[in-house]
């Protein structure tokens, strides 16, 4: 599901309004030194299995699974160890 949000948001309002929201929010607006961009969610939790969970459109990416903040280099780890379980699978 891809939601096109056209006013001005925060991340705890994002939050408040789409609490058990799973797919892609399109921010065109932000406030408060928020910026626009696009933000990824999974039941309510910002998370994103393929890339950055949050696209700023100055450039900025932020990487998030289930919620939780990791880095960029844990992302690829997290992504390799996904991609080697599943490969393991298909042989048994």
């Amino acid at each position: 599901m891809i939601e096109i949000i056209k006013k001005k948001y925060t991340p705890d309002k994002l939050r408040k309004e789409y609490p058990s929201f799973t797919g892609k929010l399109i921010v065109l607006e932000g406030n408060y030194g928020f910026d626009a961009g696009t933000f990824y969610y999974k039941n309510g939790k910002q998370h994103r299995e393929e890339g950055p969970a949050v696209e700023f459109v100055s450039g900025t990416k932020v990487w998030l699974l289930h919620g939780k903040y990791i880095s960029e280099e844990e992302h690829k780890n997290w992504q390799r160890s996904r991609k080697l379980e599943a490969f393991l699978d298909e042989d048994s």
